[in-house]
């Protein structure tokens, strides 16, 4: 437990608070530089939920087959319009607002390695969706389309069918693993809550046509695969 403690206080990062200009008017000619490493985020306390063991994954979990998790996966696509990664041979990219200049550290054996990738478009947040590719792993950045205005969450937003939602998982060096779900409304999102396992690592998540996670692990002792319904 004490390793998980120090994953949540020193890698688990996620934020939903926005950073918006000083002024709510829209100049197209503007430029804007964003570095990751550097642009602060405010990571949310998640330490706490790891001395409570009713947010656990596991008390969460309702099983299913394998047949029902097979079915539900087919009928499932992600909630964003993906795009071409407008980023692969570029360093900006040109918002009605103004053109976003990302710094990148390209150098992989260094620890600040930072890439950012263009994933697309999610209409229910009015975002561009962009993965900031670390050393150690990645996070999204939801960059607002109207406004210079951005959030940023641990691993990729996967998103409910009924755009009320979405969740992120991760996993850490395979000795645990976290769920964190967010609530979207006008256009904006916040946390909402966070799960976390010492038992299993997360294979894959995604939402099935009643808008419930349904999600496949991996036991961390025998290796052997399950699959769930989460009770939230």
């Amino acid at each position: 437990m004490n390793k998980i403690l120090l994953v949540a206080l020193l890698s688990v990062v996620v934020s939903c608070e926005n950073k918006k200009t000083s002024s709510q008017k829209v100049d197209s000619s503007k430029v804007y530089t964003y570095d990751f490493q550097s642009d602060s985020i405010n990571p949310i306390d998640v330490s706490a939920y790891y001395s409570n063991e009713e947010f656990k994954l596991e008390k969460q979990l309702i099983p299913i087959n394998k047949e029902e998790f097979d079915k539900d996966s087919a009928d499932f696509t992600n909630n964003f319009i993906s795009k071409p990664d407008l980023l692969k041979d570029r360093d900006s990219l040109a918002l009605p607002y103004g053109t976003i200049k990302f710094i990148k550290r390209k150098q992989r054996d260094r620890d600040d390695f930072t890439d950012y990738r263009y994933m697309g478009f999610a209409p229910n947040l009015d975002s561009h969706l962009l993965s900031i590719d670390l050393y150690d792993g990645s996070y999204t950045l939801i960059l607002n389309d109207k406004l210079y205005t951005y959030g940023v969450v641990d691993g990729e937003p996967i998103f409910s069918l009924d755009n009320k939602n979405f969740a992120t998982f991760r996993n850490d060096e395979g000795h645990s693993s976290s769920l964190t779900l967010y609530a979207i409304s006008e256009q904006s999102f916040s946390f909402e809550k966070f799960l976390w396992s010492d038992e299993h690592l997360i294979e894959s998540v995604f939402w099935n046509s009643e808008n419930k996670l349904v999600i496949s692990l991996l036991a961390i002792e025998s290796g052997a695969t399950t699959y769930y319904k989460i009770n939230i």
